[in-house]
C-alpha cells in the first residue's frame, strides 16, 4: 500500500515510514534533478513528484495504478508535472528522453525475473550520461536468513550486495549508500516489527498453510490487520501527534556509503555512460 501525506497521523510508526520515503526525495535526490528532465517510475500518492517539480526543469510521473495516477492528477496536476499511467517494465517514452530516472521502493514489488528488465528499459530512456536512482528496503535489516518478505506486496527484498550487482549488470559505475536513523528512529521502524526465530521460523510457516486455505485476497487482508495491530501493539510510548511530529524530522536522517549493511533502505546510484558523483 502506497505511502501517504496525510493531516492525522495514526501512529509514530506511521510518521516515521513517511519520514523514511520522504528522505529519498529530500536528502538523495534533489541535488542531482535541479535544471533535468525527470522521470519518475512509481509515483505512488504524488507529494515526492511535486517536491521534485519545484526544482526540475521538468518531471514525467508514472505509476501502475490507476487509482495512484488518478488522486496524483488531481492533486498535483499542473505545468511542468506529467501523470501516465504505465509499467516499468514497458514505458511508453523513446529512447534516450530523459536526464534522470529515479524509482523508489519500487523494485521489490517486481517479480524477480523481471527486475533487470526493468532496470534496462531505466537505460534505455535515459540520455547518454543520465543517472538513475533507486531506493529499496534493506534486507538485511527486516529478515532473518531464509526469511520471505513479511510485506504480502514484497516479492523480494534485496541487500547491498544483491543491488549492487543488479545495477552493475546495466548500468557503468555504480554506488550503493545507506539511509540511517538516529537510534530512535530505529527504535520506531523496526520494534514493531522485531524478528524472533519463534515467529519466523514456526509462527510464519504455520500463516502460510493457512494462506493455502484461505483465498489469497483474504490473506493479505488478514496480513494488513496483523501489521496494524502489531503497530499499535508496540507503537513508541502512544505519543500523540503533537509530540512526535515535533520530535521526529528529516533531521534524524542521514545517507551513509559505510552503513550498508545496517541501514533502513539503500539507495543505489547508476549511471549509463561515464559520468562521476
Amino acid at each position: 500500500m502506497a505511502v501517504m501525506l496525510r493531516e492525522r497521523w495514526e501512529s509514530a510508526e506511521q510518521y516515521v515510514e513517511f519520514l523514511t520515503h520522504w528522505a529519498a526525495y529530500v536528502l538523495f535526490a534533489r541535488e542531482f534533478i535541479v535544471g533535468r528532465r525527470v522521470l519518475e517510475i512509481g509515483c505512488g500518492m504524488g507529494y515526492g513528484t511535486d517536491y521534485l517539480a519545484e526544482f526540475a526543469s521538468c518531471v514525467t510521473a508514472v505509476d501502475i495504478s490507476g487509482e495512484h495516477i488518478s488522486h496524483c492528477q488531481d492533486k498535483y496536476g499542473r505545468d511542468g508535472i506529467t501523470f501516465l499511467r504505465a509499467d516499468g517494465i514497458e514505458l511508453p517514452f523513446k529512447d534516450n528522453t530523459f536526464d534522470v530516472v529515479l524509482s523508489f521502493q519500487v523494485m521489490e514489488h517486481i517479480e524477480p525475473r523481471n527486475v533487470l528488465d526493468y532496470f534496462s528499459e531505466i537505460r534505455r530512456v535515459l540520455r547518454r550520461g543520465g543517472v538513475v536512482l533507486v531506493s529499496t528496503p534493506n534486507r538485511r535489516k527486516r529478515l532473518l536468513p531464509l526469511q520471505k518478505p513479511w510485506n504480502p506486496e514484497h516479492k523480494r527484498e534485496y541487500d547491498d550486495s544483491n543491488l549492487e550487482n543488479l545495477l552493475e549488470r546495466v548500468f557503468g559505475q555504480v554506488k550503493i549508500s545507506g539511509l540511517c536513523g538516529s537510534e530512535d528512529i530505529v527504535a520506531i521502524e523496526y520494534g514493531w516489527r522485531k524478528q524472533t526465530l519463534l515467529r519466523v521460523y514456526v509462527m510464519y510457516p504455520i500463516y502460510r498453510i493457512m494462506g493455502f486455505i484461505a483465498s489469497s485476497s483474504m490473506l493479505i487482508r488478514l496480513r494488513r490487520v496483523a501489521q496494524r495491530l502489531l503497530r499499535r501493539y508496540a507503537s513508541h510510548e502512544q505519543m500523540p501527534q503533537e509530540i512526535f511530529v515535533r520530535k521526529f524530522s528529516l533531521s534524524d536522517f542521514r545517507i551513509d556509503s559505510t552503513c550498508t549493511r545496517d541501514c533502513i533502505d539503500l539507495y543505489g546510484i547508476g549511471n549509463k555512460a561515464g559520468a562521476r558523483y
